[in-house]
């Protein structure tokens, strides 16, 4: 755009000198004009002046004397007839520049005419150009706020899984100390039918001290199922984004749940053996 702004004023530049000589050629052409219509009427009048003083040379000098009158006016007629030649060689000449000139300015003049056209296509252009700038820029900055609020949401879901982090380390640490519970009892209760099978027959007492004490100890696994089932629900509350540790906590649970039956079967056949 700079470059044809430029090419446009060197042009007008140019074109105003060529209208400048044009101007100055058109005055020498007047003047030449001018100049040559006076030359031609000062040898028309010399012409007129020499043809009369022919005559009266003629008729008041001698031969010899009108004669020489005679030659002395012809080489006058013939200076005024050169310099009349050379006046219209040199109008020939400023009326081919002049013609030149014309042409020149009529180029020009095109030249400018269509200089101005790209100018002003190139700075339709360059508007259109503008106007996508300014979209773009209207894009780009609601794509850096779309992007600054995804940030801010992936920071907060980051928080968030830290403190689920957080939670499940708990519930796991929570479910160790009930794992231990529950093993401790398993053991307790294993021992204890033990020593109901070597002391069923003797102390019957003992046995309903140790059913007493076996049923107790089922009201404690009684509460530890509950809070296993209250620490369950809260990790299947989790389970979608720690899915191993679900897994793990169903197979536990299992085991759980076969160890219960197994117990519940187990009493059940005591109780059954004890009617009898």
């Amino acid at each position: 755009m700079e470059s044809l702004v430029l090419r446009l004023s060197e042009t007008e530049g140019r074109l105003h000198q060529l209208r400048k000589q044009y101007d100055e050629l058109s005055v020498r052409y007047e003047q030449s004009q001018s100049i040559n219509l006076s030359t031609r009427q000062e040898a028309e009048q010399a012409k007129s002046e020499a043809v009369e003083m022919r005559r009266q040379l003629s008729e008041l000098q001698p031969p010899n004397a009108q004669i020489s009158q005679q030659t002395h006016q012809g080489d006058t007629i013939q200076k005024w007839t050169s310099r009349v030649e050379k006046s219209e060689q040199e109008l020939a000449d400023l009326r081919r520049n002049h013609d030149r000139m014309l042409s020149l300015c009529a180029n020009y003049e095109e030249q400018i005419v269509q200089s101005r056209d790209l100018s002003e296509k190139k700075q339709v252009q360059i508007q259109s150009l503008l106007t996508t700038v300014t979209q773009l820029t209207g894009d780009l900055s609601t794509r850096e706020r779309e992007l600054n609020e995804c940030a801010q949401r992936a920071v907060g879901a980051e928080r968030k899984c830290e403190q689920l982090s957080v939670e499940l380390a708990e519930a796991v640490e929570r479910l160790d100390r009930l794992r231990d519970a529950l093993k401790l009892a398993e053991n307790t209760q294993a021992n204890t039918s033990k020593r109901v099978v070597q002391l069923t027959g003797q102390y019957q007492d003992t046995i309903k001290r140790h059913e007493n004490e076996i049923e107790k100890i089922g009201v404690q696994m009684s509460t530890y199922k509950k809070q296993t089932e209250d620490l369950t629900a809260r990790l299947e509350m989790s389970q979608k984004q720690r899915s191993n540790f679900s897994q793990q906590v169903r197979v536990e649970k299992s085991i759980y749940v076969r160890t219960f039956h197994w117990k519940s079967a187990y009493f059940s056949i005591r109780s059954g053996g004890k009617h009898s």
